[in-house]
C-alpha cells in the first residue's frame, strides 16, 4: 500500500524535481522516479528503514534515503496509514515537533535571513523632492 504524502511534502517534491530539472534536462525526472521508488519501498515494508534519531519528538519517525540524491523521505507509521511528512535535504535537519508538516518548518528555520534596510527618512535629512 502507498503511503499517504502530505501536501506540504509533496510540494516540496515538485520544488526540487523542477530545481533538479532547470539543472539538466532529465535530472528532475529522475529524481521524481527516485523519490516515487523510495516511497513504494516504503508501502512495501514500513518498518525497513531506521528510526529517525533527530531532533526530540514525542512522535516516531523513520528516514528513508533517495538513491543518487542528497534527500530522504521523512515518514510515520501509524496504526492504519503510513504517512510521509517531509521530504527534505539529507544535510539539514527537519525539525519534528508533531504540530504539523516540518517541510514548512524546514525551509522557515533554513532559508537565510534578509538584511533589514532603512525604509523611511533618516533623522537630520530632509527630503530633496518636497
Amino acid at each position: 500500500m502507498r503511503p499517504r504524502v502530505l501536501a506540504e511534502a509533496e510540494t516540496e517534491l515538485l520544488s526540487t524535481m523542477l530545481f533538479y530539472e532547470d539543472r539538466n534536462e532529465g535530472l528532475g525526472r529522475d529524481f521524481y522516479d527516485r523519490v516515487s521508488d523510495t516511497m513504494a519501498a516504503i508501502g512495501r515494508d514500513p518498518q525497513r528503514y531506521p528510526v529517525y534519531e533527530g531532533k526530540p519528538s514525542s512522535r516516531i519517525f523513520r528516514r528513508a534515503p533517495v538513491e543518487r540524491f542528497p534527500y530522504i523521505v521523512v515518514y510515520q507509521v501509524r496504526q492504519d496509514e503510513t504517512l510521509v511528512v517531509a521530504l527534505a535535504h539529507s544535510n539539514r535537519e527537519p525539525l519534528l515537533d508533531g504540530s504539523k508538516s516540518s517541510t514548512r518548518e524546514l525551509r522557515r528555520h533554513t532559508q537565510p535571513t534578509k538584511k533589514k534596510t532603512c525604509q523611511g527618512r533618516r533623522k537630520g535629512v530632509r527630503n530633496r523632492f518636497r
